[in-house]
This record gives structure tokens, sequence and C-alpha cells, in this order.
């Protein structure tokens, strides 16, 4: 991330870069940049080279992105608009309202979007054109879920916890929205502590690697 960052700071202010989500597809990386960039630049996985720009239009907030390899597609949320946005490889643009402010995405095993709902506390899944399968309504201490995944076990690992929240875990809840087991508390810088864990991931081993913000680290 911060090799895009560089590259990208020859062109434009240094400091007005974030980025906000990073995807693969298809052998291409997508970096979304800066909550009201409606462009995604796409570079070469061999040789990190820029290789061209997708427009999206009608995006006012960005939240998050991720790409589902069967349906050749890219999602985008929207926190500000509350929708939904599906780019296909060949650049046409579907979208769909949430009803909800979206957070995370990802992409379940039978190739489903999941929605993280942050202010609502519950998860959304959708078809790839914006059908939706079920709600997931957590429980009460899952204040300001950020991200979420299903796992082949048919349980959701979702974590949660803002800078100013009192409690920051790892969660695994089942199909019913209860939690199962849990991992963290409150806010710190120790092995059994997270601080802000804003993103995570579940490898093809079962192993769940979670972004500590504020702690600037990776755990498995």
């Amino acid at each position: 991330l911060f090799l895009f960052s560089a590259r990208a700071s020859h062109s434009t202010n240094e400091s007005s870069i974030l980025v906000h989500g990073v995807t693969t597809l298809d052998g291409e990386l997508y970096i979304l940049k800066n909550v009201t960039s409606n462009s995604i630049d796409v570079y070469d996985t061999l040789n990190y080279a820029l290789q061209r720009q997708i427009d999206v239009p009608d995006i006012v907030g960005t939240t998050d992105i991720t790409a589902c390899w069967l349906n050749h597609c890219l999602y985008i949320s929207d926190h500000l608009t509350n929708y939904i946005h599906r780019i296909e490889k060949q650049g046409r643009v579907t979208q769909w309202p949430l009803n909800d402010t979206p957070q995370g995405l990802s992409v379940t095993p039978d190739h489903n979007l999941l929605v993280t709902c942050n202010e609502a506390r519950k998860l959304k899944e959708f078809t790839s054109v914006g059908e939706l399968v079920r709600e997931i309504f957590l429980e009460p201490d899952v204040v300001h879920p950020l991200r979420a995944a299903l796992l082949t076990s048919g349980q959701f690992v979702v974590c949660h916890g803002d800078v100013s929240d009192p409690v920051h875990r790892v969660v695994i809840v089942g199909a019913d929205g209860r939690t199962r087991q849990s991992y963290g508390g409150p806010p710190g810088p120790s092995l059994t502590q997270l601080y802000t864990p804003v993103r995570i991931a579940v490898d093809k081993d079962g192993f769940i690697l979670v972004a500590d913000y504020c702690n600037r680290r990776v755990l498995v």
C-alpha cells in the first residue's frame, strides 16, 4: 500500500492519498483511493505497472471494495448514498440500495456478497445481482462491526470496535447472530488485545488474519 501511495504522489499531493480498499481479480490489482474518488486504479500483478483506471459514476463516499472471481465483477460500498455498486470486467456498472449504512464487503463461499452494516449492527447477504438472501442481526455488545466473512462451517467471523468503543474483538457468530467465540476485549497493545481491528481475511487453511489498525500489526 505504501508503494502505491508513493507512486500516486508523483501527480497528486501525497497527503491527499488514502487507500480505502484493495482487491485482486484475474491477475490484476484494484486500488480504491480516497473516500470521494470515483475511479479505481488497476495494476498488473506481475510488474505492478499501472494499466488503466475504471470510472464509476455516482459514487459519493467509498468504504470498501471486493471482487468475485466466478462472476468476474467488483463491488464497492458507498456509505453516503447507502448503495452497493457492481462493476463488471467489461465496465458495465449497476447498483442497488442497501437501506443501511455499509461498511465492509466480502464474498461468501457461495459467491454471494456479504455486507457489514456498521450502525445497524447486522450483516446482509445478497446475490450477485442485488437480491437480498438474508439478514443476520448481531448481539448488542458487537458495537460498530467493521468487516465480516462467512466461514465454510456456516458461521461468520466479525471484527468490531471503533477507536472510542470500550470493546475491540474478533467474534465467531452463528447464522442466528449469537456469539459463539470471541477474542479480545478492552483495547490495548498486548497479544491478547486488539485496537480497532479494521480488516479480516480467511485463508484456505481456515486461519483468520486481522489488520489491527491502531497497533500497526497483523494478527493470525
